[in-house]
């Protein structure tokens, strides 16, 4: 507003000055259709929203109307000739699945220097994953645990239970262990997956220490029906369907279905040949999304999640299991209501409940089990988003949530979270202050049935301030520092005592401290840089130890500092393009470097494509690798894991565009292959990974 007023002030007279913007990102609106009444003046608002009316025979008063493809056209009466005015347009379709970016619940600007990756999941991309694990593993700058069968997701040195996992904006963590299992997260599910690192529990509460993925859905804004088919190695046969249906009411049905044999060869400790066998799974996923609009001004949305999963549970190859089985069942539903009040202001509220069913099954003689979990969370969340001048926006949240267990191995435990949070935005002349501040009260209650609960409570204040500074375009630079913590989980509290080990319900959560800057830099329409450090202080780590009668319980014991350095880069040139992302760090406790951390990771892509009619390419070859250097797998570092660089190839070819250049279908072929040099690898101990495998999908949309 004030940058507006100064342009005012050295505009020529007899010119009306005004700027379009979008009145839920406070982002500008180019290219804007402005029609000035009763003059039947139309001008063109340019690409960052401005735009000027020459004045001479207009009336003293008049009226504008303002129209963009995406926007509801809005008319303003009784305009004078003689200020500035910024005119704000309202999205024909306020998104309202989940949050709108894990860097920031405001959803404001975004540099390229922050820490923040956002993956596009595109049928043009490398695929042949079975899970969403996958393409996280490949983009994003995280370091991906695959278990053959089961998969999770680190971030800056954090470990799985400090990392936080959503679904829309829902937290798939585990309450038992705080494990959310990628491998159970299907590719058409995935729009799109946000990546950001660093502590948020000022924005998002507990166990966040090292970042928060976000998994996007697919929402239903455009009519259309796309179907995806795959066959490849290790039995592998997947299908997938998207319908989306637009009207009154916005419909979006997604399902998903992948069945896998999953046997490689490795190479034992004796360099004998053998067969990794019960890693087999069968999987099948359905979501539903609705989206509607009421009264002029009030949405409403549902989302409805189911999936089952039957695999196998094999084990390390140094004690394996040929029956163990794992059996898995989701349930998701969240329902959304937004209000957009006004121009400056807008409330939102999302209630979701969730449950997940998991039984594991071992017929073996020398370790029988059939421990059965069920899980139930039920959350709700208030915000009211403001912004009552144009330099100040605010982010106003009431959370709570309740997590419960039924659990053959730990009785059923509960656990209630409160939080109340301030997200506020302070922006001018190229630079963005973003404070924030979260009190969550956590308070849980457990025991084997029979026993008497054992009752626990305690708060936790989470900060965060970020600063943001893009004046100097194309270069930007970011500052953040943190303080974030994780809860102690349920097995963790209430394990029961039998004999070898036992629960600790005096456990105090974890904390880290956090601080981490970067520079980036952005070639318009290209691709961008960016080089990033980070520290973090953790405290209070949890740690199972034995007791004077060898008895292992868990206790705050433990301290760690992680450090590191991060490069980022994303080109495309038309027919040509490259990303590369490493990572440099060092993680420490105790003078020893923590398990499974490598001190240099890296990942990359190199892309050529033929063009055809400058539209979305008709062939494409890529390239992709990933290596990491060894790690330890104790905490006393006397075992390590070798390095590991594997690499993958893939040819995308769409035979529509190769025959006629316009056509609304699109069918994409690719063919790919992993692991091309057939390396023989692992990144957790004892889980061997598979060898060279080639796939084949097909991909036809309209």
């Amino acid at each position: 507003m004030v940058l507006l007023f100064l342009v005012s002030l050295l505009t020529p007279s007899g010119v009306f000055q005004g700027q379009v913007f979008d009145a839920t990102t406070r982002a500008p609106v180019p290219f804007a259709e402005v029609e000035v009444a009763p003059a039947g003046l139309k001008v063109i608002a340019d690409s960052l929203g401005s735009f000027q009316v020459n004045t001479d025979g207009l009336d003293e008063k008049f009226t504008i109307t303002v129209s963009r493809l995406g926007y509801e056209t809005r008319v303003w009466k009784d305009v004078t000739v003689d200020k500035t005015t910024v005119f704000y347009l309202l999205p024909r379709a306020i998104p309202v699945s989940g949050v709108t970016s894990t860097a920031s619940r405001l959803g404001a600007l975004v540099a390229v220097a922050q820490p923040l990756a956002v993956i596009k999941n595109e049928p043009s991309r490398t695929q042949g994953f079975n899970d969403v694990g996958g393409v996280i593993g490949a983009d994003g700058g995280a370091q991906i645990n695959d278990y053959g069968n089961l998969t999770t997701v680190m971030l800056r040195g954090a470990n799985a239970e400090q990392t936080v996992v959503m679904l829309d904006g829902v937290r798939l963590n585990s309450s038992l262990n705080n494990i959310a299992d990628l491998s159970l997260i299907p590719l058409v599910f995935a729009e799109e997956v946000e990546v950001m690192r660093g502590g948020a529990s000022a924005l998002y509460g507990a166990n966040p220490i090292g970042g928060v993925v976000n998994i996007k859905t697919p929402e239903p804004k455009k009519g259309g029906a796309r179907v995806g088919l795959g066959v490849g190695s290790l039995g592998r046969r997947n299908g997938s369907v998207v319908i989306s249906v637009p009207g009154t009411v916005n419909f979006l049905f997604a399902g998903g279905l992948l069945q896998s044999k999953n046997r490689w060869s490795y190479r034992d400790a004796l360099d004998s040949v053998r067969t990794r066998l019960n890693c087999d799974i069968s999987r099948g996923d359905l979501l539903l999304k609705s989206q509607t609009r009421f009264w002029d001004r009030h949405y409403l949305s549902f989302s409805g999640v189911l999936g089952v999963a039957d695999r196998g549970s094999p084990g390390p190859i140094s004690f394996p299991s040929d029956s163990a089985r794992l059996r898995d069942s989701r349930l998701m539903t969240i329902l959304g209501y937004d209000l957009q009040e006004s121009d400056n202001a807008r409330l939102s509220c999302r209630f979701s409940h969730q449950r997940t069913w998991q039984n594991y099954f071992n017929p073996s003689i020398y370790f029988t089990a059939n421990d059965t979990h069920q899980i139930y969370q039920t959350g709700v969340n208030l915000n009211q988003w403001f912004s009552p001048l144009r330099w100040f926006t605010g982010n106003l949240g009431l959370e709570s949530f309740i997590e419960q267990a039924k659990s053959t191995k730990v009785g059923s435990p509960n656990r209630t979270t409160t939080a109340l949070y301030l997200e506020v935005g302070i922006s001018g002349g190229g630079l963005e202050l973003k404070p924030a501040v979260r009190y969550d009260l956590l308070m849980s209650k457990g025991g084997l049935t029979g026993e008497v609960p054992v009752k626990r409570s305690y708060g936790a204040v989470s900060p965060k301030l970020a600063l943001i500074v893009s004046r100097f375009y194309p270069m930007s630079f970011y500052l953040g520092v943190n303080r974030s913590f994780r809860a102690p989980t349920f097995n963790e509290l209430w394990w029961p005592d039998d004999g070898w080990t036992a629960g600790n319900a005096g456990l105090a959560p974890e904390f880290g401290t956090g601080i981490d800057g970067g520079v980036g830099y952005e070639m318009a329409g290209k691709g961008r840089l960016r080089l990033g450090v980070y520290g973090t202080q953790f405290s209070n780590l949890i740690q199972w130890l034995p007791d004077n009668n060898l008895k292992y319980q868990p206790v705050n014991v433990a301290s760690a500092t992680v450090s590191g350095g991060e490069l980022e880069a994303d080109f495309g040139f038309g027919w040509f393009g490259f990303n590369l992302n490493a990572t440099l760090q060092r993680c420490r406790t105790e003078g020893k470097v923590l398990p499974y951390r490598p001190l240099l990771s890296g990942k990359g892509r190199v892309w050529l494509a033929y063009l055809g009619n400058n539209e979305p390419p008709v062939v494409k070859l890529l390239l992709s690798g990933r290596a990491v250097s060894n790690r330890f797998t104790n905490k006393d570092n006397t075992d390590t894991l070798p390095k590991f660089a594997i690499f993958d190839a893939e040819m995308v070819i769409d035979p529509i565009r190769a025959l006629t250049w316009k056509n609304n279908w699109h069918c994409q072929l690719a063919l790919g292959c992993r692991n091309i040099f057939n390396q023989q690898y692992q990144e957790i101990k004892d889980y061997p990974l598979p060898d060279m495998n080639v796939y084949l999908e097909i991909d036809i949309g309209l």
